[in-house]
């Protein structure tokens, strides 16, 4: 607010910003046209958004709002399963499990290490997974958890969605969970679509709730593999425990190079020239553990 109080009175200003951070509460009186860039659901929130504008300034004349997206006639389509989005085709999730998952969207899962301990059960599974842990994973050996903790109801409504560009297949998965990968490989193979990727997003940053070892095979195809494409994380800077070792290894294991944007953006090209002054990204090798 320091520094737009400091732009002349005479000045042309552009802000940009989101509606959440300045939709509703902010006050420059200045501001006197509005730019739409994507759909509002509900009146009430265009109404907060425009009351900005609405604020008495002696050279103001009129306020204009700009919806581009009525203006263009670009058709807005919730993504749920069989929406067609540009060249990608949204897998999951269905409007019958994204329905279900509503009343649950708002809840946090236990975390991964106290999940069920509580019960007699739960205590018998924590002693096999201590077992399992115990047992050093080699290329051959894998220990990832075949029935891991549920991810949150938020992560399972994730958007999939996949598309082929010639022959190179890109699948992203958002932050879904096992349920949703699931439902979405059997939507593909529904429609004949060759469901093993040349490009894969590994979900929710490498957290080893959001994948299994069968859900992968299905996907990737079973282990062992090689050449059969790459895979990336979307990692913060710092985020050094991710993607989970166990997480990258299953992925190794099945024949992808898997990467991580913890040290900026990763290019991948396909039918163009490698763009200049561009270095090799890393590959994360497989740990031994």
């Amino acid at each position: 607010m320091q520094r737009l109080g400091d732009v002349s009175a005479t000045d042309e200003r552009v802000l940009i910003a989101t509606g959440r951070y300045i939709g509703e509460g902010f006050d420059d009186a200045r501001l006197d046209s509005l730019f739409l860039a994507m759909p509002i659901s509900w009146k009430g929130t265009l109404a907060q958004y425009v009351g900005r504008l609405h604020r008495s300034y002696p050279a103001k004349r009129e306020v204009i709002v700009y919806d581009y997206r009525r203006r263009r006639g670009i058709q807005v389509r919730a993504p749920l399963q069989g929406v067609q989005i540009g060249a990608f085709t949204v897998l999951a999730p269905s409007r019958a499990r994204y329905v279900r998952l509503i009343p649950d969207l708002d809840k946090t899962p236990q975390s991964y290490a106290s999940d069920s301990a509580s019960s007699l059960g739960g205590i018998l599974t924590n002693v096999f997974k201590n077992v399992v842990e115990k047992i050093k994973e080699s290329l051959n050996l894998e220990t990832l958890d075949t029935n891991p903790p549920a991810t949150s109801a938020s992560n399972e409504t994730s958007v999939v969605q996949i598309a082929a560009f010639g022959d190179k297949r890109i699948l992203l998965t958002g932050d879904v969970g096992p349920e949703g990968l699931d439902e979405a490989a059997a939507y593909a193979e529904n429609i004949s679509f060759s469901i093993q990727p040349s490009l894969v997003q590994i979900p929710h940053h490498g957290s080893r709730r959001n994948v299994t070892p069968a859900v992968l095979n299905r996907w990737l195809g079973p282990y062992p593999g090689s050449g059969r494409g790459d895979a990336i994380a979307s990692i913060g800077k710092d985020q050094d425990g991710y993607p989970r070792k166990k997480v990258a290894n299953v992925f190794t294991r099945r024949g992808y190079d898997v990467y991580a944007t913890r040290d900026g953006w990763v290019n991948f090209y396909y039918g163009y020239d490698r763009r200049p002054n561009m270095g090799d990204a890393s590959i994360i090798p497989f740990t031994q553990m």
